[in-house]
């Protein structure tokens, strides 16, 4: 799974096993989701907007890659559930991915890993998922990256790594490549989770320069976002006033709270690793040390105070 070379992770044979799981996967998913899923037809969303989304029906034929978006904890098996398809799945949590019964079931349906901290990787990652494209088997690819921890924002900065996956795809096969976003909103009162398909984008022209891939993010951008808008009008149901009378103070100064909290005690995060006789330290892009440690905090994908998570382990020491 670790290995660089796509052809060695992604293979027919390989595909066609996990297809015949598949199946058994989705229902098992399901059932596991405390979120009933609901898909969002067209006809459903004001006649303003409603050429942004597609039926599930009208998905294209062959392989497709999904663009998702973080929202909440069961979002991934929402989106792999929700086309009703086999998809391979952008995996960069290896601690999640290696040592959660959650990874090892999504690699038996079908995981392409990513190690965000090594380049080679990253790279290769983008030949594994046009491999498995031409293969024909669907990629569902999370282009934020993380969760998004902003107080407003619907989406944060996409990576560019899909529009050269578009790219070599086009390059390998002549065809340019359906690339269809999934959102969703929560009725948290009545546990639903509404799933919605944007209508399919291809990119047609060359993206060379740093400012043509910069216009195409931010196209793809601002449709995700407008169709996580609408969708979080028309069934979510947060009320930011109801939800602060309950806790007693600002949604701000509670999460603020919370990451303080969670930094205190994590040593879990994501970025170049540095591990000494003093435990574990965190650098930045640039190989500068983070002290703060909310800025640890935002790094890590998952925090769960009762149940530490081991990083690695040393003859002789851990590191928790």
């Amino acid at each position: 799974m670790r290995s660089n070379d796509p052809k060695k992770v992604i293979s027919e044979k390989g595909i066609k096993a996990r297809g015949v799981i598949n199946p058994l996967f989705l229902k098992g998913a399901t059932l596991n989701c405390k979120y009933k899923q609901h898909i969002v037809l067209k006809k459903d969303m004001p006649g303003e907007i409603r050429d942004l989304f597609i039926d599930r029906e009208e998905l294209p034929k062959g392989a497709v890659l999904f663009l998702c978006k973080h929202h909440f904890s069961e979002d991934i098996h929402q989106h792999i559930c929700g086309t009703g398809r086999h998809s391979y799945l952008v995996f960069g949590n290896d601690i999640d991915m290696f040592t959660t019964i959650n990874g090892m079931l999504l690699w038996v349906n079908g995981v392409i890993f990513c190690d965000r901290d090594l380049k080679e990787s990253r790279q290769s990652s983008i030949h594994k998922m046009v491999r498995a494209l031409m293969l024909g088997v669907d990629v569902q690819l999370y282009p934020e990256g993380y969760k998004n921890l902003t107080d407003n924002k619907l989406m944060e900065a996409l990576a560019f790594g899909y529009m050269e996956v578009a790219k070599l795809y086009k390059q390998c096969t002549g065809k340019d490549l359906p690339i269809v976003p999934i959102c969703d909103a929560l009725d948290t009162e009545n546990k639903r989770c509404y799933t919605a398909f944007g209508k399919p984008h291809y990119i047609v022209d060359e993206l060379e320069t740093f400012e043509q891939k910069k216009a195409e993010e931010e196209l793809m951008k601002t449709r995700m976002s407008e169709m996580t808008y609408y969708l979080m009008e028309k069934y979510a149901n947060y009320d930011r006033a109801a939800l602060e009378a309950r806790i007693g103070e600002t949604l701000q100064s509670h999460n603020d709270k919370f990451l303080k909290e969670a930094a205190s005690v994590s040593r879990c995060y994501v970025h170049q690793r540095e591990i000494d006789t003093g435990g574990v330290r965190l650098k930045d892009k640039n190989g500068n040390p983070i002290e703060n440690p909310i800025e640890v905090y935002k790094t890590i994908w998952k925090y769960r105070p009762d149940k530490p998570l081991i990083i690695k382990k040393k003859k002789g020491s851990e590191y928790k």
